[in-house]
């Protein structure tokens, strides 16, 4: 029997949630989802998504991708790639270890890590991308 509920609803804001309680808690760097101007480096930011369906027949479902931001102030890339290392630690394949309010979380991967310098040549920007597929939990 179909269990698929009346309405979709997205799960970025709760994932948004989720990450941010876990990263928190893993991480050894402060995390964020707005930054003060003023906040010493290097902390996390979780950043931007997208969010497309990905439903069946009997529920909804959604393929969603989210940038993490890794922030440094450090000559060379180490301190930045040590902490996209612990974010690696903490989230790729590691499904069981997201709770997502409303949704179960099908699968967690990393889809790309990319090193940039900023226009202050001190600050090192390392953006992250896990692909995060769910699906909508029985209303």
């Amino acid at each position: 029997m179909p269990h698929i509920n009346p309405v979709a609803e997205s799960p970025l804001l709760a994932i948004q949630r989720a990450l941010y309680e876990l990263l928190s808690a893993e991480l050894s760097v402060p995390v964020f989802d707005f930054t003060p101007e003023d906040q010493p480096h290097p902390y996390v930011m979780i950043g931007e998504s997208t969010e497309v369906p990905d439903n069946a027949h009997d529920r909804y479902g959604s393929d969603t991708t989210h940038v993490i931001h890794v922030w440094t102030k450090y000559e060379g890339w180490s301190q930045a790639l040590g902490i996209v290392d612990e974010i690696k630690r903490t989230l790729d394949h590691r499904e069981e270890s997201l709770a997502v309010e409303g949704h179960w979380v099908v699968s967690i991967s990393h889809e790309m890590t990319r090193t940039m310098r900023d226009p202050d040549p001190q600050i090192r920007h390392a953006p992250v991308t896990y692909r995060i597929v769910t699906e909508q939990l029985p209303a």
